[in-house]
């Protein structure tokens, strides 16, 4: 049964067939124009005007941003500036504080230090004194022998 209503409806086709152009297409055209004018005032424009706002929020506060931290780089450099004078300041002035007792101590702890140097140096070189008297009395009597043999060999070579 479903077929032979296909069939008399496939018979029955009338002009323009399956795109028959009547007056429904202009009402869809203005319904379709009358939605996008809608949605365009009520969703698209106060959403576009919220980004504008956005955008505009943001590059304000990004000019503000590099404007302050230009401020924020010369302060850094003049503190860096004032900063290395109050130290050379400071320790030029602590040097100048210096008591009198403290610059004695100083040099009086320098003195025991090169008194303690000099007694190690004459220790030394008292210990390499010894050593070379021992060795030159050990090495004597071989070296008077070596010279004496030296000496014969040479006489019996000219003679």
């Amino acid at each position: 049964m479903n077929e032979q209503i296909f069939m008399l409806l496939v018979q029955n086709e009338g002009p323009g067939g399956l795109f028959d152009i009547n007056a429904t297409l202009p009402l869809v055209a203005i319904q379709f124009l009358i939605l996008m004018f809608i949605l365009n005032k009520i969703l698209y424009d106060p959403l576009t005007t919220f980004m504008y706002k956005r955008d505009k929020y943001t590059m304000n506060n990004l000019r503000k941003a590099s404007k302050i931290l230009i401020k924020a780089e010369k302060w850094n450099q003049r503190c860096d500036k004032i900063v290395s004078i109050v130290k050379t300041y400071d320790t030029n002035n602590y040097i100048s504080k210096l008591n009198e007792s403290d610059i004695e101590e100083f040099t009086n702890e320098l003195n025991s230090w090169q008194n303690e140097i000099d007694l190690f140096v004459q220790e030394v070189l008292s210990s390499f004194l010894i050593r070379r008297e021992s060795i030159t009395t050990y090495l004597t009597p071989e070296i008077e022998l070596l010279s004496e043999q030296i000496n014969l060999k040479i006489f019996n070579e000219n003679y």
